[in-house]
């Protein structure tokens, strides 16, 4: 018999466990409206039991300044436990860990460059050498706009192809019941996809219900669009948390 996986699930009085979105309930995420609960709680999106960004479908998000990579290895380790294969979507982890080495490895490159100016010129060298700081804020400024140049862009591809694989966590033929058959895709969200109609019920029940993009408040869907034509525009700044 196959083991469910609880890691970040709430227990119910009944014994069973239920999604953190799912076990507080849509009337309460939705109450308030834009400076309620529900800000807090969609900022992330649960795809096989995994945390990702909301918005940009990465475990660890430079724009929005989110980090769910730890969280991917504790639903990974009960996982591999319980003989289940690993949480979350290959395709969406292999892009989550490719961006977040070479984010790390840009943060190193700009902090190296300010130590640099300050061996040269003092703590203070904002104001005693302003010229020296401005010249090196617009040249951190293009190579950011450069880096979403081409972030964004795979953003909106991904969310068009979907997941990888069947987001159910009990499937056992994620990449299809037989070869060359075609995946299932959600007509809420239009990302999560299944090998077939039960799974995608289960999961439904499971999980998927309280991320759902038809579930999300009216505000908040309108408020990520205006995000994402702001980002489009060369503006990153004020993400909401």
């Amino acid at each position: 018999m196959t083991v469910e996986p609880t890691n970040g699930r709430v227990p119910q009085d009944d014994g069973s466990y239920k999604s953190l979105n799912m076990s507080i309930g849509k009337k309460k995420l939705h109450a308030d409206g834009q400076n309620g609960l529900g800000r807090m709680m969609y900022q992330s999106m649960l795809v096989n039991g995994v945390q990702y960004c909301r918005r940009h479908l990465v475990l660890s998000c430079h724009l929005c300044r989110v980090e769910y990579t730890d969280l991917k290895y504790e639903v990974d380790d009960e996982r591999q436990t319980l003989g289940l294969r690993d949480g979350g979507d290959p395709m969406l982890d292999e892009r989550s860990y490719r961006w977040k080495e070479f984010i790390q490895g840009k943060q190193m490159e700009n902090r190296l460059q300010i130590d640099v100016l300050i061996q040269k010129y003092g703590r203070d060298h904002a104001k005693t050498q302003p010229h020296h700081w401005i010249e090196l804020k617009k040249k951190f400024d293009k190579e950011e706009r450069e880096i979403n140049d081409r972030f964004l862009p795979e953003v909106d591809e991904v969310k068009k192809k979907g997941a990888s694989q069947c987001c159910y966590w009990g499937c056992k033929t994620p990449n299809g019941v037989s070869a060359g058959s075609k995946l299932l895709r959600c007509s809420g969200c239009g990302f999560a996809k299944y090998c077939c109609k039960e799974h995608q019920l289960l999961d439904w029940k499971w999980e998927h219900k309280g991320e759902c993009t038809v579930n999300l408040p009216d505000w908040l869907n309108a408020e990520m669009e205006e995000d994402r034509k702001r980002n489009i525009n060369g503006d990153y700044t004020d993400y909401k948390s």
